[in-house]
């Protein structure tokens, strides 16, 4: 084998490894949807069997990212609506509002630049025009953007009995944690949020991990069932507490542009 015949090969082998997904269905999942892929996330999720202690935690992500993928075509066929009868402006705004819910749409992406292009041009014949006449044109903003949600929304959880929070009672992390575990053992997510959101940051691990798994999945099931506030709600709080959650800044965007419609 030639040198080169080696090189090709290694790079082969190193372009597979990338690409190879984990043989377990439910952590494949996770790995296509860290990529973008909510179609194959769902497929690798329905393959989770009912006996698998992870198969209620599949069918709430799975219900949460079919409708991310529901609304996301629904905005693009309403964008390809609006571009027949040549309302463009309209048309792009479904269109980037489409991406907002899932930045991978390639349909949405390829219509959005398609559509930006035809505005441009006409908007550049209309100038052109205008200046042969002698008028003055203002530019303005081809696509108005869509207003930013605000990042806090007044709710509460029903269903569990308010617990007053003594920061005095537990003054270092350890304590904190502790008490955290405590509290979700006896079902008293509301009141671990209150103690971890009253101190210091908690450090990445442990207790901070299971509370925003917790959370996570409770905003889910929000969304998943078409409680848009609810979830972003607690996508708003999870990342106060852990401001890299990737999932959390991903679903509560696409939360976001779902509100917008409304």
């Amino acid at each position: 084998m030639t040198p080169r015949s080696i090189a090709l090969c290694s790079a082969l082998v190193l372009v597979m490894g990338c690409e190879s997904l984990p043989h377990d269905d439910f952590d494949a999942a996770q790995v296509l949807l860290a990529r973008g892929d909510l179609l194959g996330t769902i497929q690798r999720l329905d393959r989770v069997p009912p006996a698998d202690e992870r198969y209620p935690e599949s069918r709430t992500i799975a219900q949460a990212i079919e409708r991310r993928v529901r609304s996301s075509h629904a905005l693009l066929n309403r964008g390809m609506r609006l571009r027949a009868e040549w309302r463009d402006e309209e048309a792009a705004r479904n269109f980037e509002r489409a991406l907002e819910i899932w930045p991978e749409l390639e349909a949405a992406s390829a219509m959005l630049a398609a559509t930006r292009f035809r505005i441009e041009t006409f908007a550049l014949d209309d100038t052109e025009a205008s200046v042969a006449e002698g008028e003055v044109v203002e530019t303005a903003p081809l696509v108005e953007p869509a207003a930013p949600a605000g990042e806090t929304i007044p709710m509460s959880e029903d269903g569990e009995d308010p617990v007053t929070v003594d920061l005095d009672e537990f003054p270092d992390v350890a304590s904190r944690c502790a008490e955290i575990e405590r509290m979700l053992d006896d079902g008293l997510l509301e009141a671990a949020l209150d103690l971890a959101e009253s101190g210091p940051r908690l450090p990445a691990g442990g207790c901070r991990d299971r509370l925003t798994g917790v959370l996570h999945q409770r905003a889910l099931v929000h969304y998943g069932h078409g409680s848009l506030e609810l979830a972003l709600n607690d996508w708003v709080r999870l990342r106060r507490i852990d401001p890299d959650h990737a999932l959390a800044h991903e679903f509560s965007a696409a939360a976001r542009a779902e509100l917008a419609q409304r």
